[in-house]
């Protein structure tokens, strides 16, 4: 083993992590600079965790994410970059593994390339700072595939009983993540289907060879996947109540969202800035004919490259079968990456592959160029644009920042508000119990609470203020008063009572 080539490759891995790091964790206590509130009830759920609740599903959703969050808050204490470092961090080590797992199946060039535009993306960069479960899908696919490969390189029984026992366990770990995962594993079944009846004579004796370490895989995959799925065994409508809400139930909206999506990865990408910056292609578009090219020779070669097409097709299932928000949906698409930097990276690759030195130096300055304007475009994109985008701000609720700062200074304030928006002020405030009243609810109930010596805060729903409550409030002689965000928009309502005298 040459020692100079794994300190050289140490040193490739390294440099890719940092830059990795450094666009996932830069400014992480400035932007996002709100915290919408599927993200204060994720933090809200790993509080419940560390106070005692051991469930695999929390609140509805798969409990790894919250577990990890319940650790940040350990060390860090409760805030919104408490949360925002645990997908900065998730995302960062998603870079190491994407390289370790295409260099073992496509090479040290497609690994680097695939991975610096992973690394350097404005999409996954997105992804990595907006605080949700579903960026853990991606680094266990990638590490899944790394263990897997070696599963299949390993010699020695201990070697064998070593790896196949981790990528049984990781491959069971991944339900713990995100629902899309499912159909990765759907995917999985198919291609496993088809190797099994493929190589089917040989089965026998693979399993005969193999009976020690396969019974050890077996025994990992049955102790993690167990609480999981005993969960879903007691309790399934938790676990597929939240499925059936947004289910596309016609195969038109489906062909739609199909064409919508694939467009839009190429033109016109998600516009919530919690999926992506907003608008922007999810792949740069200087690497768009490089990804064809990669994926019609990845058709053309097939095996492994093949499998690879099987999986990031099934991938594209969360996007197409769902009906929230307009396609392309980022966050749905999440399980296309890192196989869709990976096949711009096998089409990036032909550019060092002439055997002429001068052809192969050009090829070598553009791949360069490429990259070099896919950091910068994937810089750009989150950092320049999102400190100053109104969108930016409605999107991750940052209204709700200033909210909270106001309650925590004027504790006299009931909050009047819907219960899921109020979701982002209890967890920034917690431990405190603030006073909180839904807007029917205010209006209804009005006569027979006593609002003496308080302030009233509006918060809006969806960005969208109750016109009735407001109407009702100033009605009853109370005075309004509206603060705004620096982009001159309303972030929320202060009322006071009005006194008037009789005569």
């Amino acid at each position: 083993m040459n020692v100079k080539k794994i300190n050289k490759e140490v040193f490739i891995v390294l440099g890719l992590v940092v830059v990795g790091a450094f666009l996932r964790f830069y400014m992480i206590l400035e932007l996002p600079c709100g915290l919408f509130p599927d993200q204060a009830i994720s933090g809200l759920d790993s509080i419940r965790f560390s106070n005692g609740l051991i469930s695999p599903i929390i609140g509805g959703n798969e409990g790894l994410f919250v577990y990890i969050t319940a650790l940040s808050h350990l060390l860090f204490g409760t805030g919104m970059w408490q949360i925002f470092i645990v997908s900065a961090f998730l995302g960062t080590a998603t870079v190491a593994t994407t390289y370790l797992a295409v260099k073992e199946f496509f090479g040290r060039n497609i690994a680097f390339i695939s991975s610096f535009i992973l690394a350097v993306s404005g999409w996954h960069i997105a992804l990595s700072r907006n605080g949700f479960r579903a960026i853990l899908v991606p680094l266990i696919i990638s590490l899944l595939a790394y263990l897997l490969a070696k599963s299949m390189r390993s010699k020695t029984g201990k070697e064998k009983s070593l790896f196949y026992s981790l990528t049984a366990g990781v491959f069971a770990l991944g339900f713990y993540t995100y629902n899309a995962y499912v159909l990765f594993v759907f995917g999985v079944g198919l291609v496993s289907l088809f190797l099994l009846f493929k190589y089917r004579r040989g089965l026998g004796a693979f399993i005969k060879n193999n009976k020690k370490s396969l019974l050890l895989a077996l025994g990992a995959f049955t102790l993690v996947i167990l609480p999981i799925a005993l969960f879903i065994l007691i309790f399934p409508e938790k676990y597929f109540m939240r499925a059936g809400q947004v289910f596309v139930e016609t195969g038109s909206l489906m062909l739609q969202n199909f064409w919508q999506t694939v467009v839009g990865i190429f033109t016109h990408g998600d516009a919530n800035w919690r999926h992506n910056p907003s608008g922007e292609a999810m792949l740069f578009v200087l690497l768009v004919p490089f990804f064809f090219g990669g994926f019609l020779y990845s058709l053309y070669k097939r095996r492994v490259y093949l499998v690879m097409v099987v999986i990031f097709l099934v991938m594209f299932l969360p996007a197409i079968l769902t009906n929230e928000g307009t396609p392309p949906h980022g966050l749905r698409l999440i399980g296309i990456i890192p196989a869709i930097f990976v096949f711009a990276a096998i089409g990036l690759s032909f550019l060092l592959k002439p055997k002429n030195e001068v052809l192969k130096l050009v090829g070598c300055v553009l791949l360069v160029i490429i990259l070099g304007f896919t950091a910068v475009n994937g810089y750009q994109n989150y950092f320049k644009d999102a400190p100053n985008s109104l969108h930016y701000y409605n999107d991750f609720r940052c209204d709700l920042t200033g909210a909270s700062s106001y309650v925590k200074t004027e504790p006299n304030t009931v909050v009047i508000a819907d219960y899921f928006t109020f979701q982002t002020i209890r967890y920034l405030l917690y431990p405190l119990e603030i006073d909180y009243i839904e807007p029917a609810s205010f209006v209804e109930n009005f006569n027979e609470t006593d609002f003496s010596g308080k302030s009233l805060m509006l918060l809006s729903s969806f960005r969208e203020f109750d016109q009735a409550t407001i109407d009702f409030l100033l009605s009853k002689n109370f005075i309004k008063e509206e603060i705004k965000n620096r982009f001159g928009s309303i972030d929320y309502y202060i009322f006071y009572k009005r006194f008037i005298s009789d005569d």
